[in-house]
């Protein structure tokens, strides 16, 4: 009989947590939509929205390689709703006749001029050629006074014209700000030979003031 009793009120307890437990906040909109999502001027007149059957809103943006400057081509700011915490950012897009290793769509997440985050997306990062892909990264945003916001290019380098073509970008609320983060690793050489010793310098920041 105490086992019945212990079993139930395990089970209710158990329920009790998973019913309090918030769920993470999402906020979902489509890359071509010009009210959220900004072109650079100077790119605009190639960068062009696109019927497809396969992006979730039946349009895309596509951005070639050819055209563009070479600075932040698509950029947003991230919704105002958000408070300081721990996100992550899922960009869904498809990039055609790219390389593995070459040219590559960089993400960038940004407060005002301190990086939060950053993804260089290469074609290997998009194992599905004929389909979308989903491409997610953590960021930390901890100072209230300057907002995150998200910048987009290409990076050049090695042969091809590939043309990317954004649908959507997810951005999901992981956590409160945990107590501390790493800021930078940075280690003495970028190769070591077998039992050698090195120093890795760790910068850590204090976000529990």
């Amino acid at each position: 009989m105490k086992k019945i009793i212990i079993l139930i009120m395990l089970i209710f307890s158990t329920a009790g947590l998973l019913l309090a437990a918030p769920k993470p906040k999402k906020w979902v909109f489509e890359a071509e939509d010009n009210n959220v999502v900004r072109v650079s001027h100077k790119a605009q007149e190639v960068v062009k929205v696109v019927n497809d059957g396969k992006a979730s809103g039946g349009m895309a943006l596509e951005v070639p390689v050819e055209g563009v400057p070479t600075w932040n081509v698509v950029s947003f700011s991230m919704p105002r709703e958000m408070t300081l915490g721990k996100y992550r950012l899922t960009a869904r897009m498809q990039a055609k006749d790219i390389a593995d290793i070459g040219k590559a769509w960089r993400i960038d997440i940004k407060e005002h001029s301190k990086f939060l985050s950053y993804q260089t997306a290469y074609g290997i990062y998009m194992p599905k050629k004929d389909k979308y892909n989903d491409l997610s990264q953590d960021f930390i945003w901890s100072n209230p006074e300057k907002h995150p916001a998200v910048y987009m290019r290409w990076i050049q380098g090695g042969e091809g014209k590939p043309i990317l073509r954004l649908d959507k970008f997810t951005i999901t609320r992981l956590g409160d700000l945990p107590p501390a983060k790493i800021v930078k690793v940075w280690p003495d050489r970028i190769r070591y030979l077998e039992k050698q010793d090195g120093t890795i310098d760790v910068e850590v920041e204090n976000l529990s003031d």
